[in-house]
């Protein structure tokens, strides 16, 4: 297992064992393990030795990842990046033009490029001066960001992309010469090593070669780069030269010249090297044609165009924007949705874009698989006013039916050939998917319209028409069915046909299935349209006048008709006028009429409308004579007498108006009356009338039936006002009512009192009780006899009378008054008319308004009432005036001696007499680590305890506070074991006597450290636990050799206490039998020996017999200065696994000790010798040769020779 998936992406990495033959295979798969004797589940196995397919390069490519594979290293793809003076424009000044870079290799998600012309020319610093790559000038000006290249050659999202590089500057291979610190460059030159790298595309420097070679620029022949006879220019690397004002370059043949020239050499050109972060670009494309220059216009997306392996293809970049404002804003919203037919339409809107120069509302397609399928350019955005349109997309009619794709929006600056892109991200906010089908119809795809409907509020006024809606289709939607239309009203019930009358109406849209798009029924809640009322005119009637007639009292309308295919108008109400004047109603009276018509708004299709009039729209109505039976006579409601005079109301009988004034002549007998009869008797009555409006005038019109009665009344309590005494309280005096307002013609009256008791008094009432009133009355010339005529309201009150404080005299005590034992009484008296006829008593009062037995004389505050009793006309009273005054108390000091303790509650500083107070007890009191025994009036506590001041003691009182010590139980643990408990007095300190241990476990050791926590005096029960450090236990094995010779002299055991490795010691002429625990009957040890202590072992050895010598060859003798050496080699062997051995040449090496080396190729022999008074140190391992510094020619042919056998060529 080598990844816990808790994220679906990521990397891993595995290391591959040493050893493992050639022809195995990696395979990668995706677990789920589920433990012993469940079943696992997996992928299918991915095989990571497989080769990879090298991908196709596209006319433009998406850069996923940081990955374009397509773009290949070793100078076989050139890239254009950034723009720098180059050509010459002919009139003495330069071009600014596209700068073209060799790639050097693409790894880790970064392009190595190299710029494929000298651009430039500078001296590598400014001065002569022994100098490295970091205090360069050449460094300096090529990082600049104000007037230096990386300025002058990148604008700030190009400057974006490039990679802050880690600059390792190496030594001079060849000299030696100090190459200095590493340093942090987006732009730099070349290393020596760097320029000879053949993974660059670089060959060796052996000889000239064009992948070095380079061509300058006009502005850096300008500039002063020198340019040899074949055309070419040194150029500078980083690395220095021969020595530290040196600086090494690459010659104009291509050779790598590594000796260098003075640092403020002006003739040499430069050539810049940076790394590019792939994450920053968001396209790769062909620098010439990769991107179409037109708008897409109607025309279908074209596909992306791939380059066979033939094609040389150099390439442009497009950026991710990061410093435009405003460049990721965009925002795009598909119209419609559903799936699109080959070759169809997505329409979209837009909003956000950033508009100017070069920009474009750009798109790509893509599969479900990210691949990338077209590219095109939506929409011009140069002007502002384009940052925010609807527009549309025609897909490739060659995608596959049923599958996903996805069209990815973006705001791009198109800066034309050669020229780096500039483009907001990718977002998934921005992208439109979609399946290739046939496409959904949507109410996006539509325009809707309806004629002569205003288009804001979707309405029109009726007018007897169909009202049809029209469905447009989008002109880019290819292949959508005919729409067709069915309509609702508002209770969504469908009509046959379109509306015609007033109302609100949806509709819904059919579409049938064509070859571009499925059927669908399509409804929106806003596709509502109103037919709205009418607002009638005088043109939609047909009107017949009333015919001219005499007055009937009968109202005269005309005949209105709507015309011909209008229907349902509300309710028409006429509105006459007479002389221009509106009248009410229909015209009855007499005279010459127009009239208007007016509608309300209960119809169906009709607004309401008023004073609808034409000129011939008018009639005549004539006046007649009176007759009697025109007039009706309302008499008087009460016939009765009343005081007042008794008047017929004569008027025209109801539907008759426009009758003159009429008066009455009233008549008693024959006697004509001068004003209308008031008193009792019989009348009669005769009219006279005035022409009027309807009627000519007539005088004394009658009939005999106009006559009528007055009778007398009967006395009510209404006919005149009694004025009753009001309720009042006794005073002695008697009370009457007063009668005022009789009539005319009422009898003599009389008034008569009753008590409550309902008898008759014999006079008028004075005492305390309640009284009634009743009046009898003797029979008049309009009016009865009444007897004991009576009234609720005839009732009135005599109350009780009640006592005031100012009918009493009172006198109290001194204000101030001091306690002495003595009662204190107040001084009472009555000073009025009350005297001899109420009684009292006078009580006290504490101050909380509790009543006292008696006068008081204990110190306090007091309140005198008086306590009246009641009487026949009196009421009882507690009278309260306020009458108060204070007996004063004396107040003596209390001292607490606390011993440090403090007072937490009820703090007493002082005793009033007569009332005592209680100590501070154990709960208000406090001092650390003690507890409260009580108060004592003595400073050695002897006596009683005291707890109150009683109320009759008095002076200065001094109280002694007690207190007990308290005690803690302190306790001293090691792990569970409680090793020691013990108290402890508050304040004290603490102690265990010796030191606690832990057993040791496995390979660890454990020793006291101290306690936890730190022990601190005794403040209340604590618990102290031991703590240990530990140690590994480490055992040391020495090791006696018995005389052999070995290299290691001691070992110390693993966390097994067991030895990793054991060395194996020589002695010649002996065979070695291991190392043992003693040199006689000691145990052998091995790796798997577990030590328990230090231990020395010892080397056994056994005495070899010498073999035979074989006839067949004789062995080399070693010389002996040499013993040595094929000891430590030998001992290396035995060790196993990669080792180095160092040795002295004292002559020349024999052919044994190489052929060594060739039989143990994991061990490398270094060597050190002289030659010509010169130190060479050679390096020989298996079958390779290294030597530093260069070893003169004859030593290295000498070995050479020696380690191969023969030299079998020229060329060796």
């Amino acid at each position: 297992n080598i990844a816990k998936c808790t994220n679906s992406s990521g990397e891993a990495s595995i290391n591959i064992k040493p050893g493992t033959p050639d022809g195995c295979k990696l395979y990668v798969f995706n677990e789920q393990c589920n433990g012993d004797k469940k079943t696992d589940y997996s992928s299918e196995l991915i095989d990571l030795t497989a080769p990879k397919t090298k991908p196709v390069a596209k006319n433009i490519n998406l850069v996923v990842n940081g990955e374009a594979d397509y773009i290949e290293g070793a100078q076989k793809s050139n890239v254009y990046f950034g723009t720098y003076p180059q050509s010459s424009d002919g009139e003495g000044g330069y071009k600014v033009e596209p700068i073209k870079w060799r790639v050097l290799s693409n790894s880790n998600g970064q392009l190595f490029m190299l710029a494929n012309h000298g651009l430039d020319c500078k001296s590598y610093n400014e001065t002569y001066t022994s100098i490295t790559w970091e205090g360069s000038s050449i460094r300096t000006w090529l990082n600049e960001t104000s007037g230096g290249f990386l300025h002058d050659a990148f604008v700030d999202i190009e400057r974006g992309a490039i990679a802050d590089t880690l600059v390792v500057n190496d030594d001079n291979p060849e000299h030696g010469t100090k190459g200095g610190n590493k340093t942090t460059d987006k732009i730099f030159l070349l290393s020596i090593a760097e320029s000879e790298d053949t993974s660059f595309g670089f060959t060796g420097n052996d000889k000239s070669t064009d992948t070095r070679k380079v061509i300058s620029t006009d502005y850096a022949k300008h500039n002063g780069a020198w340019v040899s006879g074949n055309g070419a220019s040194d150029w500078w690397l980083r690395s220095p030269g021969y020595s530290p004002d040196n600086a090494a370059l690459v010659l104009d043949t291509g050779n790598v010249f590594g000796t260098g020239y003075y640092v403020s050499t002006s003739k040499i050109a430069i050539r810049p090297a940076l790394n590019l972060n792939l994450g920053s670009l968001i396209f790769t494309s062909a620098a010439t044609g990769g991107k179409s220059s037109v708008v897409l216009g109607e025309s279908e997306m074209e596909p992306i165009v791939n380059f066979g392996d033939g094609d040389i293809v150099e390439w442009k970049f497009t950026l991710h924007d990061t410093v435009s404002e405003g460049r990721d804003d965009l925002k795009i919203n598909r119209i419609g949705s559903g799936d699109v037919a080959n070759g169809g339409t997505v329409l979209f809107s837009y909003e956000d874009a950033v508009t100017g120069e070069n920009e474009y509302l750009s798109v790509i397609l893509v599969d479900e698989n990210n691949n990338l399928l077209s590219y095109a350019k939506v929409a011009d955005v140069s002007e502002e006013a384009l940052g925010s349109a609807e527009s549309f997309v025609r897909i490739p009619s060659t995608l596959t039916e049923g599958k996903k794709y996805k069209l990815r929006f973006l705001s791009e600056q198109c800066n034309g050939d050669y020229l780096t892109d500039y483009a907001s991200e990718f977002a998934e906010s921005r992208d439109i998917e979609f399946t290739v089908g046939k496409g959904t119809p949507t109410l996006d795809l539509l325009t809707i319209s309806i004629p002569g409907l205003d288009k804001e509020t979707w309405t029109i006024e009726y007018n007897g028409d169909k009202i049809s809606v029209i469905v447009g289709v989008d002109d880019h939607v290819v292949g959508m069915g005919e729409p067709q239309v069915k309509y609702y009203d508002s209770e969504g019930i469908e009509l046959e046909n379109a509306p015609v009358d007033a109302g609100t109406y949806s509709f819904k849209i059919i579409i049938p299935e064509d070859k571009g798009y499925a059927a669908a029924e399509l409804s929106s809640a806003d596709w509502k349209f109103t037919i709205e009322k009418r607002t009638p005119t005088v043109d939609d009637f047909v009107v017949t006048n009333p015919k001219d007639t005499d007055y009937d009292g009968k109202g005269k309308t005309p005949s209105v008709d709507l015309i011909d295919d209008l229907s349902d108008i509300g309710k028409i109400s006429v509105d006459y006028f007479k002389d221009g004047v509106a009248i009410e109603g229909e015209p009855k009276d007499a005279g010459e009429y127009t009239f208007k018509l007016n509608v309300d708004d209960s119809g169906k299709n009709f607004n309401s409308a008023e004073n609808l009039s034409k000129d011939d729209w008018k009639f005549t109505i004539k006046k007649v004579n009176p007759k009697f039976t025109d007039i009706s006579v309302s008499y008087p409601d009460s016939l009765t007498y009343d005081g007042n005079g008794k008047t017929v109301t004569p008027g025209p009988i109801e539907g008759k108006t426009g009758m003159g004034e009429i008066t009455v002549n009233y008549y008693q007998g024959s006697d004509k009356l001068s004003e209308p009869p008031k008193k009792a008797g019989e009348y009669t009555f005769k009219l006279n009338i005035a022409g009027g409006n309807n009627f000519n005038g007539i005088e004394n019109l009658t009939s005999d039936s106009w006559k009528f009665k007055i009778d007398k009344a009967t006395p009510s309590t209404s006919d005149f006002k009694v004025d009753i005494p009001s309720d009042t309280t006794y005073d002695g005096n008697e009370k009457e009512v007063t009668i005022t307002g009789l009539p005319e013609g009422i009898g003599e009256y009389s008034v008569t009192y009753y008590g409550s008791d309902e008898k008759p008094l014999t006079g008028k009432p004075k005492d305390n009780g309640k009284y009634k009133v009743k009046i009898s009355f003797a029979e008049g010339d309009n009016f009865y006899g009444k007897d004991d005529l009576e009234s609720d309201s005839w009732n009135f009150t005599i109350g009780k009378a009640t006592p005031k404080a100012s009918d009493f005299d009172v006198t109290v005590p001194d204000q101030d008054c001091t306690y002495d034992g003595n009662v204190k009484e107040a001084s009472v008296k009555l000073n009025s008319s009350l005297d001899g006829m109420v009684t009292f008593e006078v009580v006290y009062y504490d101050d909380k308004d509790n009543k006292l037995e008696s006068a008081p004389k204990e110190p306090g505050t007091y309140k005198v009432k008086i306590n009246v009793a009641g009487g026949t006309n009196y009421e009882p009273v507690v009278l309260d005036n306020n009458w108060t005054f204070t007996i004063k108390t004396t107040d003596y000091e209390v001292v607490l001696e606390l011993d440090d303790g403090t007072v937490l509650n009820n703090d007493v500083k002082t005793y009033t007499y007569g009332e005592g107070t209680k100590l501070p007890t154990a709960e208000d009191l406090k001092k650390d680590g003690h507890t409260f025994d009580g108060w004592y009036e003595t400073k050695d506590f002897s006596g009683d305890k005291v707890t109150v001041i009683s109320d009759k003691e008095s002076g200065k009182k001094t109280y002694y506070a007690k207190w007990i010590i308290n005690k803690y139980t302190v306790k001293f643990m090691n792990g569970d074991e409680v090793l020691e408990s013990k108290e402890y007095e508050y304040g004290s300190m603490p102690s265990y006597d010796g030191a606690p241990s832990k057993d040791n476990v496995d390979n660890k050791t454990y020793y006291f450290t101290g306690w936890d926590p730190v022990i601190t005096k005794v403040t209340g029960d604590a618990t102290y636990t031991a703590q240990f450090g530990e140690d590994e236990i480490i055992y040391t094995i020495t090791f006696e050799a018995n005389g052999g010779s070995y290299d290691v002299i001691s070992a110390i055991t693993n966390s097994q206490f067991k030895l990793d490795t054991i060395p194996e010691p020589t002695l010649e002429g002996y065979k070695f039998l291991g190392w043992f625990t003693a040199v006689e009957n000691g145990t052998k040890i091995t790796t798997d020996t577990v030590f328990t202590a230090d231990t020395t072992v010892y080397a056994l050895w056994e005495e070899v017999t010498e073999p035979e010598e074989e006839e067949e060859e004789e062995p080399k003798k070693i010389p002996n200065y040499l013993d040595e050496l094929f000891l430590k080699l030998n001992i290396a062997a035995e060790l196993g696994g990669k080792q180095t051995v160092y040795w002295n040449v004292e002559d020349s090496l024999p052919y044994d000790v190489l052929h060594f080396l060739e039989l143990h190729e994991d061990i490398t022999l270094i060597f050190d010798y002289t030659y010509e008074d010169v130190d060479y140190s050679v390096t020989l391992g298996g079958k390779g040769f290294e030597a530093d510094p260069k070893v003169p020619w004859a030593g290295p042919l000498y070995l050479y020779s020696v380690y191969k056998g023969k030299i079998i060529a020229k060329e060796d």
